[in-house]
C-alpha cells in the first residue's frame, strides 16, 4: 500500500498535482545523475 494509499485510508487529506518527465531530477542511480550533469552542464569530480 503506498503512502497516499495509507493517508487516505486513515483520513487524512492528500494532495497531489501532475508533473511532467522534465519537471525534475532524480539522482537515486549514476546513470540519472549523469543525466543530470548533462543537463545542466556540471561536471562531477
Amino acid at each position: 500500500m503506498s503512502g497516499r494509499e495509507t493517508a487516505q485510508k486513515e483520513g487524512r487529506q492528500v494532495g497531489m498535482y501532475p508533473i511532467s518527465e522534465d519537471s525534475f531530477l532524480d539522482m537515486g542511480e549514476f546513470e540519472e545523475m549523469r543525466r543530470m550533469e548533462e543537463k545542466l552542464n556540471l561536471k562531477s569530480e
